[in-house]
């Protein structure tokens, strides 16, 4: 099964994504940029998806670069309630590869993490 690590400081989140996930991927969590940057160290992931804001500490973009230099064939998705415009820099430079607004139906963020010939995946090659 693929790995999926999902991180966003609330909880509400934290809970309700690997329920919607269940039987599609093993889910992980971390609460923040700098918990999930350690679970980067020890765990090989398919799919990182996380929120922008954070917090007191990183955001979500740091986090993504964190992911592209670790484990640069996974699939980069950022969770946000921010306006999709404030990340078009890093959705045409391809940091972000997906962005999933928070206010998405569980069939339309099951859809934004899959992997099918609709949405093929990173488009990074594994170990590039």
């Amino acid at each position: 099964m693929k790995k999926l690590l999902f991180v966003d400081d609330e909880e509400f989140y934290r809970t309700l994504i690997p329920m919607a996930l269940k039987g599609l991927f093993e889910v992980q969590t971390a609460c923040d940029a700098e918990e999930a940057a350690g679970m980067l160290k020890s765990i090989s992931f398919d799919v990182v998806m996380t929120d922008y804001v954070m917090g007191e500490g990183h955001n979500g973009i740091w986090l993504l670069e964190e992911v592209k230099k670790k484990q640069p064939g996974v699939l980069r998705v950022l969770f946000s309630g921010s306006e999709p415009d404030e990340f078009e820099e890093h959705l045409k430079s391809g940091l972000v590869r997906r962005l999933i607004p928070k206010m998405s139906t569980v069939e339309e963020i099951v859809e934004g993490v899959s992997f099918s010939k609709k949405n093929p995946g990173s488009g990074d090659s594994r170990g590039s």
